[in-house]
């Protein structure tokens, strides 16, 4: 998202540059890095990638959604965005491709999705076709009535959510590849607590208690926030976001740290807090 919208609490540089973005690409690569997740309404972080040299990259992107339908025939919609996608992207096939919204593929319209995703993977151009999903309710109401290849959820030493309910090894049981994404919390995680913006005074205990962790532990707030979801078995890719070659640069650095860290005492179960969604300002 950072590649085509100025986003995140933590995000004091805007967009990157096509420059800086072929930069960031190269040392992914050769960091051993084969992923891109995107989405059609990332701003024109499709198209940027586009311009890039991504031979050899997996990209995962997902379809706007139904409410930007606007009256139009739902096929017609849904064939018209994942073409717009091809187009943008600069390829004939993806990796995988997403619904933005759990409710798009179980909603009044959720058949004829499904059965759009499914086409797309019979098809090939689509080898895998999930969903996104915010709450363990998502995934359960979706397995009733589809069977994702991919699924990804939002997993952060605060929000952990979804691993405590459940959600991850009932993912893993079924064979679903589990993407998580909101390692960072926005940036949040990685701000020093005098940077925090004032909306969050309420959490600046546990985000104290947060630091102090790692800072037992010798870990970067970066190390520990990656370490966290790197030890987990239910976890097969870790998504991240950067705005610069240093800053990833220091994320690749910190995947490899090979202490883990202990979040226990550190799950915070007021959604409010850890579903930006529900961030009234920042």
């Amino acid at each position: 998202m950072q590649w085509g919208l100025a986003y995140g609490v933590g995000n004091c540089s805007g967009r990157p540059s096509l420059e800086e973005l072929g930069r960031i690409l190269s040392h992914a690569r050769a960091e051993g890095i084969s992923l891109l997740d995107t989405a059609l309404m990332y701003g024109d972080a499709e198209s940027r990638i586009g311009t890039l040299q991504t031979q050899g990259m997996r990209v995962v992107t997902k379809m706007p959604s139904l409410a930007d339908c606007a009256g139009q025939e739902l096929g017609e919609f849904l064939r018209g965005a994942f073409s717009e996608s091809l187009r943008n992207l600069n390829v004939d096939r993806v990796y995988g491709y997403l619904a933005h919204r759990s409710a798009d593929v179980i909603g009044s319209c959720g058949k004829e999705v499904r059965a759009f995703l499914e086409d797309l993977r019979a098809s090939g151009k689509a080898e895998k076709v999930g969903v996104s999903i915010y709450e363990g309710y998502e995934i359960r109401d979706v397995l009733r009535d589809f069977r994702p290849d991919i699924v990804q959820l939002p997993l952060n030493v605060l929000d952990q959510r979804l691993l405590r309910d459940g959600t991850l090894a009932e993912l893993k049981a079924v064979g679903v590849e589990v993407h998580v994404r909101s390692v960072f919390l926005q940036g949040l995680l990685l701000l020093d607590l005098e940077r925090i913006p004032s909306y969050f005074e309420p959490m600046r205990p546990l985000l104290a208690r947060w630091h102090a962790q790692a800072g037992a532990q010798r870990l970067t707030l970066a190390e520990a926030s990656l370490s966290f979801v790197r030890e987990l078995p239910e976890v097969d890719m870790v998504i991240v976001g950067a705005e610069s070659l240093a800053q990833m640069h220091e994320i690749t650095t910190a995947y490899r740290t090979p202490v883990a860290v202990d979040a226990s005492g550190l799950a915070c179960q007021d959604p409010q807090w850890v579903d930006p969604r529900r961030w009234r300002a920042t």
